[in-house]
C-alpha cells in the first residue's frame, strides 16, 4: 500500500486540478476595501461563476505533469473534464457538481478545499506582494506565511480579471519551491459540448460521482478512529469507513494545506518518503491486541505528521 499511495499522490494529484478556490460563504468584493480581503472574495467568486479551458503544468521534485482542463459552470452546477496530456492517454470526466459541494477527492491538492476567505486569517498571514504576469494575463501576487511549523508557506497568483488562480508555489522554511501549479495557458470563456466530451482513443475515462465533504461528515458516526489532537486549525473533512475491509480514511485540512490518514488491518509495511511538497509515512500499530498499519499522506511538514499519528486513537480503543 504504501507505494500504491506515493504513486497516487504523484499521480493523481491532477485528475482534478482548476486551482480555483472556492468557500461556503462568499463577501461580495463592493463590501470590502482591504486589498487582501478583495483579492480573497474575488476568488471564493471565480469558481462559482466562470468557465475556461486551459493547459495546467503541476510539479513536484522532479515529477512534472502537464494537463488540459475544460471547466464550465451552468445554472449553478459544475462539468469538467481533465485530459493528461503526458504519458498514457486518461482523463476524466465530472457532470452535474453543485458549486457548494467541496469534494473531499479534489482537496488532496488543496484548490478546491481551500476555504481561504473563513479560515487563511487564522493560521496563515496574507498579504499582496507585487503584481506578475502569468500566462500572458496580470496577476495579484498573493504570499500566505505560516504561523507556525505545521504547515509550507504559499504564493499565489490570482488574475485580476476573474479572480482564478493562476499560479500556485508552495515553499519551504529556506524559500525553495517544493511544489508548482501554473496555468501556461487559458481562455476564459463559455465552454462547448463538444469540449466537454470524452475523446473516444483515450483507454481510461473515469466518471466520478460528487461525494460531498458535508455528506461524508454526516456518517462520521460509523467512523471509530480520529486525529485527536490535530495541528492548530486543521480540522475534519471527510472521513470513510469499509466495512467489508474495515479501512478506514480520514481527512484534515487548514484551508490550503491538505493531509489524509488511511487505517487497515494488519501489518503492511513501515517507511518515511518524501517527493517534493508530499509526506507519506507508514507505521504500524496496535490496539487491544489487534495490528494495524497507519499510512499518512499529504503536503505538510514532518511537525505535522508526527503530531498527527502521535495523536491517532480508536475510538472506546486502547493506545
Amino acid at each position: 500500500m504504501f507505494r500504491c499511495l506515493l504513486l497516487l499522490a504523484l499521480g493523481g494529484l491532477l485528475s482534478s486540478p482548476a486551482l480555483v478556490a472556492q468557500t461556503n460563504e462568499t463577501t461580495p468584493v463592493n463590501t470590502v476595501t482591504d486589498p487582501v480581503e478583495i483579492v480573497l472574495a474575488a476568488m471564493s467568486e471565480a469558481g462559482r461563476q466562470i468557465s475556461y479551458t486551459g493547459v495546467l503544468s503541476w510539479t513536484n521534485g522532479a515529477t512534472e505533469q502537464n494537463v488540459r482542463v475544460v471547466h464550465q459552470v451552468e445554472d449553478g452546477i459544475e462539468y469538467e473534464r481533465i485530459f493528461h496530456l503526458d504519458g498514457a492517454a486518461r482523463e476524466v470526466i465530472r457532470e452535474a457538481m453543485p458549486v457548494d459541494c467541496l469534494q473531499p477527492g479534489q482537496a488532496l491538492r488543496r484548490a478546491r478545499f481551500a476555504q481561504l476567505h473563513s479560515m487563511v486569517g487564522g493560521v496563515y498571514e496574507p498579504s499582496i506582494v507585487g503584481e506578475e504576469r502569468v500566462a500572458g494575463r496580470l496577476a495579484w501576487k498573493m504570499q500566505l506565511t505560516p504561523i507556525d511549523q505545521y504547515r509550507f508557506a504559499h504564493l499565489v497568483y490570482v488574475d485580476q480579471a476573474s479572480g482564478l488562480i493562476l499560479k500556485s508555489l508552495l515553499l519551504d522554511r529556506q524559500g525553495q519551491v517544493l511544489e508548482s501549479m501554473q496555468y501556461l495557458d487559458i481562455q476564459i470563456r463559455p465552454i462547448t459540448p463538444e469540449e466537454l466530451n470524452a475523446q473516444t482513443n483515450s483507454p481510461l475515462i473515469f466518471n466520478q460521482p460528487s461525494d460531498c465533504v458535508q455528506e461524508q461528515l454526516a456518517n462520521y458516526d460509523q467512523v471509530d478512529w480520529a486525529v485527536t489532537e490535530p495541528p492548530p486549525g486543521f480540522e475534519l473533512f471527510s472521513a470513510e469507513y469499509n466495512a467489508e475491509n474495515d479501512r478506514t480514511w480520514l481527512m484534515y485540512g487548514d484551508g490550503y494545506a491538505v493531509f489524509s490518514v488511511f487505517i487497515e488491518p494488519g501489518v503492511n509495511g513501515r517507511g518515511i518518503q518524501r517527493v517534493g511538497a508530499i509526506s507519506l509515512v507508514a507505521q504500524p500499530i496496535k490496539v487491544d491486541g489487534v495490528d494495524y498499519t497507519i499510512t499518512l499522506l499529504g503536503d505538510v511538514p514532518s511537525e505535522t505528521v508526527e503530531r498527527s499519528i502521535a495523536s491517532l486513537r480508536r475510538r472506546g480503543g486502547g493506545d
